[in-house]
């Protein structure tokens, strides 16, 4: 089976599927190039601009995101019994951690592989390209993406990557040797950038095909096979390493791994190697290497603290922390690596070229302005970052780019809702009327200013003022969400229908002139519920006060039955003591 470049048969390398997008814009914010464009709401990736450095898989919490890898055609290759080997990046104990790690080698053979092989064996070939270079100054291409963003957004520095190629690639060489030229070299790992790197035309041989973390994890439960059933198995191995170079060796996916193994500190306080991770970090030191302030050699890494944090780790909760510490321990316990026979003469160099991202036009500083003028922004520029971008005026270059739509800024879709609501509102032939907590009015419509006789003069006033609040006050008293009456007031009746708004702490008052229409079935009701309502109260005062006028008599009853009780004893005892004397 012919393997062909990935260039040649897949369009990208970050996929979309066909979920709709969030409007969150998150993927927008950790893009380092800004390359997904949103058209009608959704985004894409511009294949021109991206970098594939993977942030979009990793931020998107919905899932829209995934690495176009090459797995479909290892299903392929082991259907037709190819000889298969698998080149594990050195991330991998952050995935399967701990006593899992002995099994990988078992359960890679299980899925169809003939050979399994730790990418970490390639590093003492790399570190000695790298100690032969004269002067070690310049760029460690341990990181695809970085490599990428060199060549596209920063060509002057394409020079200072030095001509080395990465470890996976190393690798890929070490095992075309090894296996021969009809051997499928598989690299697994979490890096989508890496799936790139692999079938660039300079690359040609090395590797064959990609697969993700996350594919290997999803292919393992698929095929149900269980780890704890299966027998330890050691990795293959092509070149043997062991004691503290296969420690260092195995921690390249690691922040500063790389440069360790090649024997430059990793002491903050060093000036003469840097070791950064992160979009930002990367973005600055490469700057500042433009600027001509920094020398010496500089491991960049784009995902932050190094591939063990790389954005095609499944999604299950686990942290970085948890990851870095797994690499560790196995770099400190696991056993060395034993070849049956040794593999040399194996090229570890590489070239690099400039192949600058040059936008479709130049955009003047007029058609910003006028953007942000069109925004309302340009006395006033949020900066808020709810598009995605760090400033308006890189969104508004990013609108004229197409890659952006005046839509995305929440500022003015806030303030674009605000003046529609207003409208319409405004356009109603019913009065409105908006009241704070205390039923002071705080907004009124032209309907209500003609229905009611009133201006903006009663604005702050309480709505008792004009017509009765007896409504508003139902909402309060009998925590009602909406209460609905008829009323006359100023020779009108009228219709009212209030509600309150509770988050906002506001009352609404909505109103109908009805004094020109007959009283329909609808209206006759709600007059007879609201009689109903008042024979009601006017019932339940009147056995109120009966109740309790009774109460009051049966009260002064008793006191005259006793007081009138005491006056005939009283009475009687003075007849009795006239009588006896």
């Amino acid at each position: 089976m012919k393997k062909e470049s990935l260039n040649q048969t897949k369009d990208q390398i970050i996929e979309s599927s066909r979920v709709s997008c969030r409007d969150c814009y998150r993927c927008i914010r950790v893009c380092p190039v800004k390359a997904i464009r949103v058209t009608k709401g959704q985004t894409h990736i511009e294949e021109a601009r991206c970098i594939h450095c993977g942030a979009c898989v990793r931020e998107c919490f919905i899932h829209v995101r995934h690495t176009a890898s090459d797995f479909k055609e290892v299903q392929q290759y082991i259907k037709a019994n190819r000889f298969l080997v698998a080149s594990i990046d050195a991330a991998f104990p952050a995935l399967f951690k701990d006593w899992r790690n002995g099994r990988i080698a078992a359960v890679l053979r299980e899925l169809g592989f003939t050979a399994v092989h730790e990418t970490a064996e390639s590093v003492p070939l790399v570190k000695e390209t790298v100690r032969s270079i004269a002067h070690q100054e310049g760029i460690l291409p341990n990181c695809p993406a970085v490599v990428n963003y060199v060549e596209q957004y920063f060509p002057k520095l394409v020079d200072r990557l030095l001509p080395v190629a990465s470890p996976m690639i190393v690798h890929g060489r070490m095992l075309r040797k090894e296996y021969g030229k009809s051997a499928i070299i598989v690299h697994i790992c979490p890096c989508s950038a890496k799936v790139y790197e692999a079938h660039r035309p300079e690359n040609a041989g090395a590797i064959d095909c990609v697969i993700t973390f996350q594919e290997l994890l999803a292919w393992i439960a698929r095929e149900k096979k269980d780890l704890a059933a299966l027998e330890e198995v050691p990795f293959d191995c092509a070149r043997s390493i062991d004691g503290e170079e296969v420690q260092q060796a195995r921690m390249i996916s690691m922040k500063g791994g790389l440069l360790h193994s090649c024997g430059h500190s990793w002491d903050p306080c060093e000036t003469e190697s840097y070791s950064v991770s992160g979009t930002q970090d990367v973005k600055d030191i490469l700057t500042e290497m433009s600027n001509g302030n920094v020398c010496g050699i500089v491991e960049p890494l784009f995902c932050h603290g190094g591939c063990c944090n790389g954005p095609n780790f499944p999604y299950r909760g686990d942290t970085f922390v948890s990851r870095r510490a797994a690499v560790l321990r196995y770099a400190k316990t696991a056993p060395a690596l034993k070849a049956r026979k040794e593999i040399t003469n194996i090229p570890a160099s590489a070239e690099y070229e400039e192949r600058p991202y040059v936008p479709k036009r130049q955009i003047s500083e007029l058609e910003i302005a006028a953007i942000l003028k069109k925004q309302n922004v340009s006395g006033q520029q949020y900066n808020c970052g709810a598009c995605g971008y760090k400033t308006c005026r890189e969104r508004a270059i990013a609108i004229l780019e197409g890659m952006a739509e005046p839509e995305m800024c929440f500022p003015y879709m806030r303030s674009q809702l605000r003046k529609r609501t207003d409208r319409i509102v405004e356009a109603l032939p019913c009065g409105v009327v908006t009241l704070d907590r205390e039923f002071r009015i705080r907004h009124m419509n032209k309907s209500f200013e003609k229905m009611f006789i009133c201006n903006d003069a009663v604005i702050g006033k309480r709505i008792s003022y004009l017509i009765s609040d007896e409504g508003f006050d139902k909402l309060v008293t009998e925590d009602l969400d909406t209460y609905e009456t008829m009323r006359s007031k100023y020779g009108i009746r009228y219709h009212e229908v209030v509600f309150q708004m509770k988050d906002d702490n506001e009352y609404v008052g909505i109103y109908t002139d009805i004094s020109g229409l007959k009283i329909d079935s609808y209206q006759i009701d709600l007059l007879k519920r609201q009689m109903l309502e008042n024979a009601k109260d006017l019932l339940h005062q009147q056995i109120a006060f009966s109740q309790d006028l009774a109460t009051y008599i049966g009260r002064n009853e008793a006191k005259s039955e006793s007081l009138v009780k005491q006056i005939v004893e009283l009475l009687e005892s003075t007849d009795d003591r006239s009588a006896e004397t």
